[in-house]
């Protein structure tokens, strides 16, 4: 008996990522892409572009059927849709003559199959003005807004050399640092300004007084610093604050209680190199303190106070 039998042959599929695609020189004939777009605006507080807009660009597809015969993607696709990239750039804020950027950068952010913004604010740099002692401007000395510092959009300062530019006058600086004894800064400095003309004259003859200011969990041993005599350079003075000291709760054997809060000293509203005096103690579920207040003897050394059980 004759037997016929009909041998079916497919040409084998595969699916592939565009990745792997560009990768491997496969040819896409792809129409159904998406692109999407980050835009990054510079403005100013008002919401005024102050620069042009910059954007970055993502493309989204979906995993191609690649036939494996004649090395063509089919129309149809498989899948979830990928992007080109995960994440887009780090953009830095560009210096802008007279604004000061309020971050220095946008860090990158991850992609998303939708169009993003982002917006960097800029604020108007300050100015110096010149006065005299007594806080009336200088007559025929115009204010000068602050120099940006052209390598950084958003520095600490502006630029270091910004001062009148006139050459009939000069301006020094008398600053004040506030920091810890590890160095971290604690407020932002006092800054005292002197003018200088070319025949060796300033506007005052000394730099003001700086009452030292309390800050909550420190002490310094300053209460206030004499301004120095005003000299054609830059002063600094440097106030440098401890941690105060905490109440440690105890019990009749001397050993410290399990969980108990531990409150640093509460700061003299009006004194910045004292704690306050007769500081109540915590309370502590179940036990009695020995003493309901205490006055520190010493700024940074802890006390010790005995809890009984009731």
């Amino acid at each position: 008996m004759n037997q016929v039998f009909a041998i079916l042959l497919q040409h084998k599929r595969r699916v592939v990522t565009p990745a792997e695609a560009a990768k491997e020189g496969i040819s896409t004939d792809d129409d159904t892409a998406h692109a999407y777009t980050l835009t990054i605006n510079f403005v100013d507080e008002q919401g005024n572009d102050l620069h042009p807009a910059e954007s970055q660009q993502v493309i989204w597809r979906r995993p191609f059927i690649l036939d494996e015969v004649t090395k063509n993607t089919l129309t149809e696709q498989d899948g979830d849709w990928l992007p080109d990239k995960k994440e887009y750039g780090t953009v830095k804020a560009p210096v802008i003559e007279g604004y000061l950027a309020e971050e220095a950068e946008l860090p990158g952010q991850p992609v998303a199959q939708q169009d993003l913004s982002s917006t960097i604010i800029y604020r108007s740099l300050g100015k110096i003005i010149p006065v005299t002692r007594n806080g009336q401007p200088i007559p025929n000395v115009k204010a000068v807004q602050y120099r940006n510092d052209p390598a950084n959009a958003r520095p600490s300062k502006a630029a270091a050399d910004s001062g009148i530019d006139d050459d009939r006058h000069g301006v020094y600086h008398y600053t004040m640092h506030f920091m810890n004894q590890a160095g971290d800064k604690l407020l932002d400095d006092d800054v005292q300004d002197s003018i200088w003309h070319s025949d060796g004259s300033r506007n005052i003859k000394s730099y003001q007084d700086v009452k030292v200011p309390v800050i909550d969990g420190y002490y310094t041993i300053d209460h206030r610093i004499k301004g120095p005599v005003a000299v054609p350079f830059e002063l600094n003075h440097t106030v440098v604050y401890r941690h105060l000291g905490k109440i440690i709760p105890i019990d009749k054997t001397g050993a410290e209680i399990a969980g108990a809060a531990q409150p640093i000293y509460q700061n003299d509203p009006d004194d910045p190199t004292t704690p306050l005096a007769d500081q109540p103690v915590s309370e502590i579920s179940g036990y009695r303190a020995e003493k309901m207040t205490i006055t520190p003897d010493d700024g940074d050394l802890d006390t010790k106070v005995i809890y009984y059980r009731q």
